[in-house]
């Protein structure tokens, strides 16, 4: 009988190498353009967040009301404080 040969197992190392054809090879101007958006989109947000009115804590339902709502908080809106930081970082490049 022949000796079958196996493949290698498959391994993180392999995970994390490039495969050759699979889409990964975006060009240098594709990578740079796609930076560019994220950054402008980043500093938007920035901009966003300092004109936001500030969240004050305490209990909602003692310091809101329906004519005076509290303002949201960074995780009610899906930020979180990293993200907020950079994005005012960014705006104030300007």
């Amino acid at each position: 009988m022949p000796l079958v040969r196996r493949p290698p197992p498959f391994t993180l190392t392999d995970a994390r190498r490039p495969r050759r054809g699979a889409g990964m090879g975006a060009s240098v101007a594709t990578v740079n353009n796609a930076t560019e958006i994220r950054l402008l989109a980043e500093r938007q947000m920035g901009e966003f967040l300092k004109q936001m009115p500030k969240n004050e804590g305490g209990n909602p339902k003692l310091t809101g009301s329906r004519a005076e709502p509290v303002a949201p908080t960074l995780a009610s809106i899906g930020i979180t404080k990293k993200q907020s930081s950079t994005a005012q970082k960014l705006a104030a490049i300007r």
